[in-house]
């Protein structure tokens, strides 16, 4: 894991213009903690997607079958 401090000032103004009014701008001073962090990820519990196919085929065929 990958611990970076940062430069409030310097990431407001040269990321964000240096708004002060920009909302990431204020994030970065109220609510951003003093480091980033980065590394690998890795899912715990990864989730389960699943492909409809058969539903996508039966719409794709009623939207067929209405439109002509």
């Amino acid at each position: 894991m990958i611990y970076l401090t940062f430069y409030r000032t310097k990431e407001a103004k040269e990321v964000f213009g240096g708004d002060a009014e920009h909302p990431a701008v204020k994030y970065l001073f109220e609510t951003a903690q003093e480091f980033y962090v980065g590394g690998k990820i890795e899912a715990i519990n990864r989730l389960e997607h699943y492909d409809y196919v058969a539903l996508r085929c039966k719409l794709s065929r009623s939207f067929e079958i209405s439109s002509n």
